[in-house]
């Protein structure tokens, strides 16, 4: 079972922000966010610092990919989700097309259990849009080091997010049928009702009522709830791949 992480051992005292970025060169980055104007406004800020440059902008995954492959970048910074990709899958489809990229979540969702499913799925850090400009660069420097980042508003002392939950904590998985755990491991890495019904061969509205029932009978409610107990009981380990078992 992989060992599930817990923000509270990711704060800013133990991670401190780097205070030069790799190497002393510029770092490239490339800025993924479907509104234009959130782009124009992070590069005229990230431009305006000698430590970065942001060589590549797209409004989404389909965009960034081939600018990831052409233009090699040294960060991506990126919202979180995307209008192309459901869930997070599409953080280790980036790290994947480049050794070394280092991937940084910049959002409006917040919660503390967001950031959990980010970086278990290789991002290293998670920033809410609701920062200020020097916290930002100050994950970009963390990034560009290769170290985690967590906003500020998510290291401030607070309970577990498995804790939070309170319930289905104490249902294991091997309860659940084999269709179950294939459905709650395909919710948990971010696959549409859709994706998860041709997987299976089955109809969308059959796997709507799996979610039900899988809702019930863990005592969950919703996407978040779900991937939270899949990722708690290991079943989804870090940076899973593939979508069944």
């Amino acid at each position: 079972m992989a060992k599930i992480m817990s923000l509270n051992a990711l704060t800013s005292s133990e991670f401190p922000a780097a205070t030069a970025t790799a190497a002393g060169r510029v770092q490239r980055v490339i800025l993924v966010d479907r509104h234009r104007l959130v782009r124009e406004a992070v590069r005229f800020m990230v431009d305006a610092t000698a430590e970065f440059k942001v060589i590549g902008e797209a409004a989404d995954a389909t965009e960034a990919l081939p600018l990831i492959d052409s233009l090699q970048p040294d960060v991506v910074l990126t919202d979180f989700p995307l209008p192309d990709r459901a869930g997070v899958q599409f953080i280790a489809e980036f790290r994947s097309r480049l050794p070394g990229l280092q991937v940084l979540v910049l959002t409006a969702l917040p919660g503390r259990e967001n950031a959990v499913v980010a970086m278990k799925m290789g991002a290293c850090g998670y920033v809410l849009k609701s920062c200020n400009s020097p916290e930002l660069l100050a994950a970009m420097r963390s990034a560009a080091a290769g170290r985690p980042y967590l906003c500020k508003s998510l290291t401030e002392p607070k309970s577990q997010p498995w804790e939070s939950e309170g319930r289905g904590r104490g249902i294991a998985t091997t309860n659940l049928t084999e269709r179950q755990r294939l459905v709650l491991r395909s919710v948990a890495l971010g696959h549409s009702n859709r994706e998860i019904a041709r997987l299976l061969g089955v109809s969308i509205q059959a796997i709507q009522k799996h979610r039900e029932r899988l809702c019930d009978a863990l005592e969950l409610h919703g996407t978040a709830a779900l991937t939270r107990y899949a990722l708690q009981t290991g079943l989804v380990s870090e940076r899973t791949d593939l979508p069944l078992a």
